[in-house]
């Protein structure tokens, strides 16, 4: 069989303030499908509304490439852009293709991070980077699973591309030696120009959105998906306090860690966009700490 280079675009969505859940979405496809996927993806946007591209949190509040649907049709512009975003779901629905979502839960995450020093070695401050990685990691599984000669190359904004997803990246690499031959390259791309971008952050927009119905309803067993998604999507996983306590008791009983074959390179020097990720993950740690010390 011939090897085939599948590619998966990877993009984020949380809530507004990034307090409750931050999820990343990703769709893996053949050339062919993704071809035409854009094209029909493309097609739709422009025509009649010469929409240039879709961002989730755009269509929603009708801002930035929607933001021309109000002076076109007044107080009908979010039901035009609700239609826009429905048929792009339609489009995506009639062609083949594997979803993944991975929601991690912020506050869970934080707690464990600062109430366990391990944490520190294995995670970073912003969860951004497990995320990324665990979806890479399900990714690669999945391609290795069911087209085991094919690699994946995978692509990610490039707003969101930086040393902290690079490292993780690479990071997988050593520590999961079983799926590194489906693990081919990572790149960053400009999502404006990047249609499969653009669709990758309706399902990771998708995702959150489920998260947060299901945050709503008490946490039920499985979080919800609508019905005309089951096809589709291969996995949708939660980091949780449980996740993360497994994850790192798994990682210390492996003997790799303590013969230091594990990867946790020092990070490239930090991005403008990363440096602020950080510090406003380090504000919400404090104030989370200081309340737990008034308890």
């Amino acid at each position: 069989m011939q090897n085939v280079l599948l590619q998966a675009h990877i993009d984020e969505s949380s809530d507004r303030e990034q307090e409750n859940v931050l999820c990343v979405g990703g769709i893996l496809a053949h050339p062919q499908n993704l071809a035409a996927m854009q094209n029909a993806w493309a097609e739709r946007l422009w025509v009649p509304d010469e929409i240039a591209y879709f961002r989730a949190t755009d269509c929603r509040r009708v801002n930035g490439a929607f933001f021309k649907l109000r002076n076109k049709y007044g107080s009908g512009a979010q039901a035009v852009a609700d239609k826009i975003r429905g048929d792009l779901e339609r489009i995506l629905l009639s062609y083949s293709w594997i979803g993944f979502g991975i929601g991690v839960l912020i506050p869970d995450y934080l707690e464990i991070w600062n109430s366990f020093p391990a944490a520190r070695r294995f995670y970073q401050e912003d969860p951004a980077e497990a995320a990324y990685a665990g979806l890479f990691f399900e990714i690669a599984r999945a391609a290795r699973k069911n087209a085991p000669d094919h690699q994946v190359a995978y692509i990610i904004d490039d707003s969101t591309h930086s040393g902290m997803i690079s490292a993780a990246f690479d990071g997988l690499k050593i520590n999961h030696p079983e799926v590194v031959r489906g693990m081919a390259t990572l790149a960053p791309k400009d999502d404006k120009l990047t249609p499969p971008l653009q669709m990758a952050d309706l399902l990771a927009s998708l995702v959150k959105d489920n998260f947060i119905q299901w945050l709503a309803s008490g946490k039920p067993e499985h979080v919800p998906l609508e019905e005309k998604w089951h096809d589709h999507f291969e996995l949708i996983g939660r980091w949780d306090k449980e996740h993360m306590l497994i994850n790192m008791a798994d990682t210390l009983n492996d003997p790799r860690y303590s013969a230091g074959l594990l990867a946790r390179k020092p990070l490239p020097q930090p991005t403008k966009q990363e440096l602020k990720r950080r510090e406003k993950f380090r504000r919400k740690a404090l104030i989370k700490a200081a309340a737990n010390r008034c308890e």
